[in-house]
């Protein structure tokens, strides 16, 4: 079963590939995707986006693991021990 730090984990790695993959579109088309006003604002709308695709397949595959309930049971043993009694003392013997 997953857990949720491994969960969590796959998410940021797929959000991580998605704005990798927006910083490749600066390689690819410098132009377009470049420090100009203009240019930061679709390299900024591309990660964005890219980020929220990687985020949305990675939720497809692994939706949110189940919050696990943990029940504490306490229990108590009871011993229970049998001393045999002690022989009486013996008697004085009579006529004596």
């Amino acid at each position: 079963m997953m857990t949720w730090q491994t969960w969590l984990r796959g998410l940021v790695a797929a959000v991580i590939t998605g704005v990798a993959n927006a910083f490749l579109a600066s390689v690819v088309s410098p132009e377009t995707f470049n420090t100009s006003p203009e240019g930061l604002k679709k390299l900024g709308i591309m990660l964005a986006l890219s980020g929220a695709l990687g985020m949305a397949t990675y939720l497809k595959q692994s939706p949110i693991p189940p919050i696990e309930e943990t029940k504490t049971v306490e229990t108590t043993k009871t011993v229970t021990t049998t001393v045999p009694p002690k022989p009486p003392d013996a008697a004085p013997p009579a006529g004596g």
